[in-house]
């Protein structure tokens, strides 16, 4: 059988027990319907050895259940069903894939998103030059400039944030830590010059304080505390802005009180000012004060 045939009978496994507890019969029943493979084959060893490849690429854990007599998804021994980002990452490009080879059944109920990812043919060979720790090269199109220049850097790792990748290194020129967005990246190329990666740099350390990619070494994170319209607030309970993120109720009704801590970025404020009059800033003054000029200019563009 094919990689690729495995792949989808992995992904189709997880989705499944995900959703629902099964035995083993209706799992294989489950397979059958949607893998048309020739070739295909589901026996309860052949599930087994899936079972530990799930384990090992995705860090997913499916263990039988002797009570309820049925295969389900656990996560330390506990029924906790949430998975480590980067494996859901994983799995939701593997349901875009499914859907779009099912394209004839499915195309005309489902609308993707118009803007695709920019970059993502850069990801395999920064990854591999973060690994080898060699120094990258390539032309950069910097936005504020309006102009193109060749940029040696040490990469350090990778970040996404709202659809956009970015490598985040140091500059050989500057020896300063920047971040460059991938797709104004061209002409890259992994040079054979090895550097040594700095011992205190720590990729998730680095963004702990940010909403975003914005990161100033000088920046000192604020407490932050928005008043927010609960029907909004209901949103960030799913996708949260930040691991500091705390929601609590108030006196007002269907107003509720939520509180960051973080620096104040270009990320955090336009994304306090797309939520329009159902939110606004308590806590910092200087933080309110930035949101309100924003504010009174964009009124001036419109006059009286």
């Amino acid at each position: 059988m094919s990689y690729v045939s495995i792949i989808k009978r992995h992904h189709l496994i997880i989705r499944k027990l995900q959703s629902t507890p099964m035995d083993f019969e209706s799992l294989k029943n489950y397979l059958e319907n949607y893998l048309s493979d020739s070739d295909f084959s589901f026996t309860i060893r052949t599930f087994q050895r899936d079972i530990k490849e799930i384990e090992d690429i995705y860090k997913i854990t499916i263990k039988y259940d002797k009570y309820i007599q049925k295969y389900k998804i656990v996560e330390d021994d506990e029924e906790i069903t949430t998975f480590d980002k980067s494996s859901e990452k994983i799995l939701q490009l593997l349901d875009f894939m499914y859907i779009q080879n099912k394209y004839e059944l499915y195309g005309k109920y489902i609308d993707f998103d118009k803007s695709p990812i920019q970059g993502m043919h850069h990801l395999y060979d920064l990854l591999e030059a973060i690994r080898l720790r060699k120094i990258v090269t390539f032309n950069y199109y910097n936005l504020w400039e309006d102009k193109t220049k060749a940029r040696f850097v040490q990469p350090l790792g990778l970040k996404e944030f709202h659809q956009r990748w970015y490598l985040i290194g140091i500059e050989t020129d500057s020896k300063k830590i920047k971040h460059f967005a991938l797709e104004r990246m061209t002409t890259l190329e992994v040079t054979r010059s090895k550097f040594n990666y700095p011992k205190d740099f720590d990729l998730r350390k680095h963004f702990e304080n940010v909403y975003g990619v914005t990161v100033n070494s000088d920046d000192k994170p604020f407490n932050i505390e928005l008043e927010m319209a609960k029907t909004q607030a209901e949103y960030l309970r799913t996708f949260p802005l930040h691991p500091s993120q705390i929601i609590e109720k108030t006196d007002k009704p269907n107003w509720v009180r939520v509180k960051l801590k973080v620096c104040i970025t270009y990320e955090l404020i336009m994304q306090i000012l797309s939520y329009g009059d159902n939110a606004y800033v308590l806590k910092p003054k200087k933080l309110a004060e930035e949101i309100k000029d924003i504010l009174k200019c964009t009124l001036g563009y419109y006059g009286n």
